[in-house]
């Protein structure tokens, strides 16, 4: 069992969200990757992997709602914030930024600590499988995007069929189940 909190922030000032659509979600992530590599803020290499993971990290999002002040607390009191569930133990910094509307700190946080083997470009493959899974057929649709100048239509992204699907696989930790 798990539950879907709304949550509303308060603190010197108040904390905007924002629900993105896929596409848009797409076109941020594209603008974000090819910013790091103009401003020398990545290395090609590192943002060349990112590009790929468009399609992946837009699922993900998708099974948050594209929203990034969605937060999931499991059975075991675990909170999963923000537009990708980021565990909070697993942020530098203020929790609270994982639910705000810039998602550059959730993506960087989302591929260093999930996807990606902290501090380099090696996939973590048990992550990235789970994830894969999730964002495959059948338990997704595809629609096509504009991206960018260049990529002007059928950019294809998945999309959850049941956004609920990802928590229900949740499976306590202390809990050995029967494969």
């Amino acid at each position: 069992m798990w539950l879907i909190v709304p949550v509303l922030l308060f603190s010197s000032s108040l904390v905007a969200s924002k629900v993105f659509t896929a596409c848009e979600l797409a076109q941020k992530l594209n603008d974000r990757f090819t910013d790091q590599i103009t401003k020398g803020l990545a290395s090609r290499e590192e943002v060349s992997k990112y590009y790929t993971d468009i399609p992946l990290l837009v699922c993900i999002a998708g099974y948050h709602n594209f929203s990034t002040s969605n937060v999931v607390v499991t059975d075991d009191r675990v909170a999963h914030n923000g537009i990708f569930g980021i565990v909070p133990h697993d942020l530098k910094g203020d929790p609270a930024l994982l639910l705000d509307d810039n998602i550059d700190l959730d993506v960087k946080t989302f591929l260093e600590k999930v996807l990606y083997v902290a501090g380099s470009l090696y996939r973590n493959e048990n992550n990235r499988n789970f994830y894969d899974k999730l964002c495959t057929y059948p338990e997704v649709e595809y629609v096509s995007c504009y991206l960018n100048n260049y990529v002007f239509g059928r950019y294809r992204v998945p999309i959850p069929l049941n956004p609920n699907l990802l928590y229900k696989t949740y499976q306590n930790r202390t809990i050995e189940v029967p494969w």
